[in-house]
Parts: C-alpha cells; structure tokens; sequence
C-alpha cells in the first residue's frame, strides 16, 4: 500500500513540477516580453492593485480544497458546501473591495489605482465559481488531469495578456489578462471535469474545523508576499515597488515556484500516511533531499549570475534590480530546506504549531521591510527576506526532526553533498565572471550570461555527483535521480521520438 501511495506521490510530483515549470515559464515569457514594453511605474501600480484583490481573496480561500483532500471520507454534500461558500465569499469581497477602491488610492496617493482595483475586483468571483470538482484531480492522485487544467488555463490567459500588450501597449493589458485567466479558469473547470456544485451549506461545519488554521497560514503566507506591497508602496513609491516585484518575480521562480507544486503534489499522500510513522519520516527526507538536490543551486546560481542575467533579460533600465535579485535568489535558497515541511504540518494536524513558526516569520520581516524600505527602497525589502529567512525557517524543520524522531546527522546525511556542491559552484561561476570582464557589446553579454549558466550547471552537477561518487553512492537523491527518474524520462523520449 505505502509503496503505491510512494509511487503514486512521485508521479505526482513529476507532473506537479511540469505544471508549475510550464505556468512559470509562461510567466517568465510574458514579464520580459511586458518589460520591454512597459516601465517600472507600471508594474509597481498593478502590484498595488493585485496586493489588495489577493488580501480580500485570502477570504474566498479558506482552502476548503485542503479540506476534502484531508478528509478521506468528504461526501458529495462537502463539495457542494465548499463551492456554495467560495461564491459567496468571492460575492462579498467583490463588493467590498470596490467599496474601497477610492479610500486605497487615497493612501497610495495614485488617482489611477481606483479605476485599476474596480476592474480587477470581479476576479475574486469569479474564482469563487470554479468548479469544486477538479479538487478530485489531487485527492485521487490523478495528476495528469491537473497538469492540463491548469496549462491550458495558463497559455489562453498568455495569448490573451501579450496580445493586447502588443496592441495597447498599456498596463490596462494586465488587467484585462487577469481578467480573461480567471474566467477561463472557471469555464475550463466544468469542461474538464463532470461533477456539478448545487447551493448547500450542509457540511459547513466539518469544512471549517480545519479550514480556519488553513486560512490563518494563508494569511501569514499572504503577508509574507504582499508586505513589501503595502508597505514599500507607501515609503518608497511606485518606482520602488516595480523593481521589486519585477526582481521578485525572476529571483524566486527557480526555487520557491519549484517547492509549491511539490507540496501540492505529496500532500495527499503524506495525508495517507500519518499512521505509519516510519513510512511518513522515510516519505518526507526523500522528497525533502529530491526538492533541495535542484531548489538549492537554482537559487545559488541565480545569485551568483545575478549581474549578468539583468542586462540581456531585463535590460539597462532595471539595472538597480541586480542586488535586489541576488538578495532575494539567495533568500530562495534558504527556504528550500524547509521546502516540504507545511505538507507534513497539515497532514499530521499540527497546523497550529506551523502557524507560530510562520507568525515569528512574518513579524520579523515586516519590521524589517518597513525599517530597511524607508531608506534603501527595493534592496532594504529583499535584504528584509534574506535575514527573516535565516533566522526563523529553521524552526519549523527543527520541530519536525523531534516530532518524526529524525536524528540530526541522519538529515545532514541528505544534505550536505548538495550545499558542498551548490558553494562550489557559486565560486567557479564567479571565478569565471570575473574573470570575463564587463563585454564591450550585447552579443558579448549574451555569450557571458550563457557561459555562466552552462558553466554553473556543469560544475554543480560535476560535484554533486562526484562528491556521491566519494561516498560510497548511498542511497538517497541522487540515486534516485541516475536509477530511477532519467532511466524512465530517456525511455519515454526515445518511444515518443520512434
């Protein structure tokens, strides 16, 4: 049983990890294509924007999806109940949030932004009406069907945004792709799957016991993304809040966009298998050794390319977001060591504890953003995430380690040939950098920052291994990487290429 719920979790992970790198992708794509074509002033008034319309959707997610996938034995009268409570949740904080659209764009001190928040306001309905049903995708392990929803969802919303981009050549068309990524989203959830939600609130009760300290942890993860909206929109205005999100959005997609889908994707079965400790503890060091083997030098590399990357992607004008991104790619690395501890929190029922860790986290770096955004802008926010990282993600792994009895030098004993290996190459590729020079010409740029990534690649995947290699081969990520995960990916290019 545990050894096809291992399976099943892995397959999961495989294709929760192609979804995110697929959405990401996109995502990426669509933010150079927008810099080019926007300025930082726009980016940084939709944030403001898009940081409100996520606080009021925090209400229409209690994440009653969690809910059912936690609750094995969730009836039909549960789904209606979470899909009736998401519309009327998503109706109130519609209403709400064009209330107040003139009061925020007083604070801001942007008249633009109250038009901006009134047409961004029906997003939260209509993700309220998506479709209970595809929550089955997850609870049953059928990842596959989710990987199609939510890609095609991705790519419609993509074609929608960059061809009004193109054409209109304003932030309006961010607006509008929003828009479009939600309505399609509702409407795709009921072509792809055949459930059909009904008005009840009979199983409201069982919903919320769990789902509160669900949507406690949603709001302290919210915080933690959107305070350097609220809070360096208000001390360092438009421009500051542009470069962050920007550098934000390019720092953190190799690490922190890599642990959601995982988590998303072994939930369920670490839900499966919370009476049968041995199985949970051996379960979570291999998908916490598999997620640091690749999150780690991802954000590594992306620190140490930082000052190569931003001239050819972004371009001379976002020159002032390199430190920010190194900062914030090194904060990345920190957090994939606790990468899949919230997971175990939720399917052991110790979302309380969790809760704690992350209200002490949340604390720390909003002092820190408004302390250090008064006078260095975007730098002091990311500065904020780098140390509220280091001081407190230790914690929650900490407790853990006590609560699945895993010794100290058992955890070290799957980490340490990726952190020797990710500092090693963090130094060749500055080496290598440095060594280069400044290039007197764009051509010489792209070939420097292609030099760097290969360079970083190679030296990494040369010590991880060999490091392995020096060690006997033990059994752990990297084996399961040479012996299981590329033997079936080569297979299956080889039958999809005959």
């Amino acid at each position: 049983m545990s050894s096809n719920i291992n399976v099943a979790m892995a397959k999961g992970v495989g294709w929760m990890v192609l979804v995110r790198l697929a959405e990401r992708s996109v995502g990426l794509i669509s933010t150079l294509i927008l810099v080019r074509l926007l300025m930082p002033s726009d980016f940084g008034l939709i944030a403001m924007a898009t940081s409100i319309i996520a606080l009021f959707e925090l209400l229409t997610a209690f994440s009653f999806d969690m809910a059912l996938i936690q609750n094995q034995s969730a009836e039909d009268h549960h789904y209606h109940t979470a899909w009736t409570l998401n519309v009327l949740l998503g109706l109130l904080s519609t209403g709400v949030v064009i209330a107040i659209a003139p009061a925020i764009s007083t604070f801001y001190d942007e008249p633009a932004l109250s038009a901006v928040i009134v047409a961004l306001a029906p997003v939260l309905l209509l993700r309220g009406t998506v479709n209970i049903g595809i929550v089955a995708f997850r609870k049953d392990l059928q990842f596959h069907r989710e990987f199609h929803y939510r890609v095609i969802k991705r790519l419609l919303s993509f074609a929608v945004t960059i061809s009004l981009a193109l054409y209109w050549q304003t932030y309006w068309a961010l607006i509008v792709g929003t828009l479009a990524d939600a309505l399609i989203g509702s409407v795709l959830s009921y072509l792809l799957h055949p459930f059909r939600p009904r008005p009840s609130l009979r199983g409201w009760r069982d919903l919320f016991g769990f789902s509160v300290w669900v949507l406690f942890n949603s709001v302290l993860a919210f915080l933690r993304l959107r305070a350097p909206d609220f809070i360096l929109g208000k001390v360092g205005g438009a421009h500051a809040l542009g470069v962050y999100s920007v550098s934000y959005e390019v720092a953190t997609t190799p690490t922190t966009e890599l642990i959601a889908p995982v988590n998303r994707a072994v939930f369920p079965g670490f839900s499966k298998m919370t009476a049968r400790l041995d199985e949970l503890r051996y379960s979570y060091l291999q998908v916490a050794a598999g997620v640091l083997l690749l999150a780690l030098p991802a954000g590594v590399g992306m620190a140490a390319i930082a000052d190569v990357l931003v001239p050819v992607v972004l371009g001379e004008k976002w020159r002032e977001a390199i430190p920010v991104i190194y900062l914030l790619a090194l904060g990345g690395g920190v957090i994939s060591f606790t990468a899949n501890t919230l997971p175990v929190f939720m399917a052991i029922d110790r979302l309380r504890i969790s809760s704690v860790f992350s209200l002490l986290n949340v604390i720390l770096f909003v002092f820190l953003v408004w302390w250090w955004g008064r006078e260095h802008g975007a730098q002091g926010a990311a500065k904020a995430w780098l140390v509220a990282a280091v001081l407190t993600h230790p914690l929650p792994l900490g407790y853990l380690m006590l609560h699945l009895r895993i010794p100290l030098l058992t955890y070290l004993g799957t980490v340490w040939r990726t952190v020797a290996a990710s500092a090693l190459m963090y130094w060749i590729t500055r080496t290598w950098i440095d060594a280069q020079g400044v290039p007197d010409s764009v051509m010489g740029e792209i070939g420097q920052l292609v030099g760097a990534v290969l360079i970083g690649a190679l030296s990494y995947a040369l010590g991880v291994l060999g490091l392995w290699w020096l060690q006997g081969r033990p059994s752990g990520a990297e084996e399961t990487l040479l012996r299981k995960i590329l033997p079936r990916v080569v297979g299956r290019l080889r039958r999809g290429g005959s």
